[in-house]
């Protein structure tokens, strides 16, 4: 009930375009603009061609000293959604690998080193 009776009080005071509202959705309650968040990300992407892995623990700690307060950290997995990056990580070996063959190879490859 108090819901409508706030509707009829506002739309008392301020007419029809009390009712017209923003909408739902949005991010009201956002830390950085979208584009704050790119020039972060940037920075990152700097770190990350010099050879740098970024693990989300790493991005919050850099995140929140640039935001000021503490923040979940769900909140950086939405903002790396949100920007459409997603986890790489290097695979431990190749999925055809043939362990046989590597170790003939391990111990016949010292061989030829030595001969050359």
């Amino acid at each position: 009930m108090g819901t409508v009776h706030k509707v009829i009080s506002e739309y008392n005071r301020l007419g029809a375009e009390a009712l017209s509202t923003p909408g739902k959705g949005g991010r009201r309650n956002q830390y950085l603009t979208v584009e704050q968040e790119k020039a972060f990300l940037e920075t990152l992407k700097r770190k990350a061609a010099q050879g740098e892995m970024a693990t989300v623990a790493q991005i919050k700690q850099d995140y929140e000293k640039l935001v000021g307060q503490t923040v979940h950290k769900t909140t950086i997995y939405r903002l790396l959604k949100r920007h459409e990056w997603r986890k790489i990580v290097p695979r431990q070996s190749h999925p055809k690998a043939n362990q046989q063959e590597q170790e003939v190879f391990k111990k016949t490859s010292n061989n030829k080193l030595k001969k050359s």
